[in-house]
């Protein structure tokens, strides 16, 4: 179903009455099925929707959009557009604004630090993996969008902003916010006869980011390859190449073997031979989606 063609078939002026001022447009158009409606119609052209501006006139607006089938069974239609300078646009539910309310909420989380940002380490340096109660402010908004809504609107579930974004008169930083909810409701008209359905958006703050964290922990490590017999200078940083080799630790009898866990390697790739609160590192990885924010529509 759907919009085949349409053609525009004339212009005239309508009444002029001391402030007001009214255009009148005639079109003639064919739908792709004889069940196709006055419904159909209005979302297969949504410039011509009511409230819509005239393409020219600045002041002028839709303010009726009236489809007529030229003959029952027929699939060909004859439509009239009014323009008007005396539109009420508040009526208009798609220019209504995002309507947000701000909550908080605490969940537990599993973590390698404390809320300072320091690693959890036993006496003898070894990690702990514990849990943080951390909280979240939860963004709910609520929205009339068009019924013919952009598809890529739901790849939003799930994913981390990658633009600041200003919402309650707050800026959020990138990589804060996560999209944990889209909702679009059923398909309504309001009594002015503007097509809408509802959108709910939930977008849940944190303020370490999204991030999956991990200490940076191996059964290998990287150990800087020899410099060639005979080499005078000394290899440029960002030449120089490396082996991936086995880590070994020594047991209780002071014998040299394969640890059981992996161990602590440093920012460089090498063992960390007395893990400290100063010497760990904590590897950050995106795990979500980044997509620009600014693209939904949260006004």
């Amino acid at each position: 179903m759907g919009l085949l063609w349409i053609e525009r078939k004339y212009e005239e002026e309508g009444r002029d009455e001391q402030m007001r001022e009214e255009t009148i447009e005639r079109y003639v158009l064919e739908m792709s099925d004889v069940k196709d409606g006055k419904k159909q119609i209005r979302e297969a052209l949504p410039k011509l929707a009511p409230y819509e501006p005239h393409p020219t006139e600045k002041d002028l607006y839709v303010a009726s959009f009236w489809p007529v089938r030229q003959q029952p069974g027929a699939n060909v239609w004859d439509l009239e557009i009014t323009y008007s300078s005396e539109v009420n646009l508040p009526q208009n539910p798609l220019l209504e604004p995002m309507e947000w309310t701000v909550d908080t909420d605490v969940e537990e989380e599993p973590s390698f630090r404390d809320v300072d940002g320091r690693p959890y380490l036993t006496t003898a340096g070894s990690l702990i993996e514990a849990t943080n109660d951390v909280p979240h402010v939860v963004l709910a908004g609520s929205k009339k969008i068009a019924t013919n809504w952009p598809d890529w609107l739901l790849t939003y579930g799930g994913a981390v902003n990658i633009d600041d974004v200003r919402i309650k008169g707050k800026t959020w930083p990138a990589g804060t916010l996560k999209c944990t909810k889209i909702k679009i409701g059923k398909d309504e008209v309001s009594e002015s006869g503007v097509a809408f359905c509802a959108l709910d958006l939930e977008l849940s703050h944190h303020r370490n980011g999204w991030q999956l964290e991990t200490p940076n922990r191996d059964f290998y490590q990287l150990i800087p390859r020899p410099a060639d017999p005979g080499q005078k200078k000394p290899t440029p940083a960002k030449k120089q190449k490396y082996d991936r080799v086995k880590i070994y630790v020594k047991n209780e009898h002071g014998v040299k073997e394969e640890p059981t866990e992996p161990q602590m390697i440093d920012q460089q790739g090498k063992l960390i031979e007395i893990p400290t609160t100063e010497n760990i590192v904590i590897l950050k990885f995106n795990r979500n989606r980044r997509l620009p924010f600014s693209e939904l529509p949260l006004k």
